[in-house]
């Protein structure tokens, strides 16, 4: 089985989360590497695990560059305000990627 998910780069669960995360995600939250090994544990044998956390950063900064591209036609169907927070996230993001706060996970595990 193949596993992606964004995780926080801060192994310290005690670490506060992300405000802006929480904007656009409300009702979600992001792991933690050791968090989704722990899940793992007994099920799952791990054969590998990448962090493409700088090639995600690169995505995330060609997605707000294509939305400030488009922008009059974003706002045009989705309104001024959701246009503003989808570039704040894609912009921190792209940030929390450069800076190790956030990684890009992939797993590749096979069942125990």
């Amino acid at each position: 089985m193949t596993l992606q998910s964004i995780a926080y780069g801060d192994p310290n669960v005690d670490a506060p989360a992300v405000p802006l995360l929480k904007d656009i995600f409300p009702d979600s939250d992001l792991p933690r590497l050791g968090e989704v090994l722990a899940a793992t544990d007994g099920l799952f044998e791990v054969e590998r695990i990448r962090n493409d956390r700088v090639d995600y950063g690169r995505t995330c900064e060609t997605w707000a560059n294509n939305l400030r591209a488009h922008r009059a036609e974003a706002v045009a169907l989705v309104g001024a305000e959701q246009t503003r927070r989808y570039e704040r996230y894609l912009k921190f993001s792209g940030w929390g990627f450069w800076s190790g706060h956030l990684h890009l996970l992939r797993f590749r595990l096979k069942r125990r």
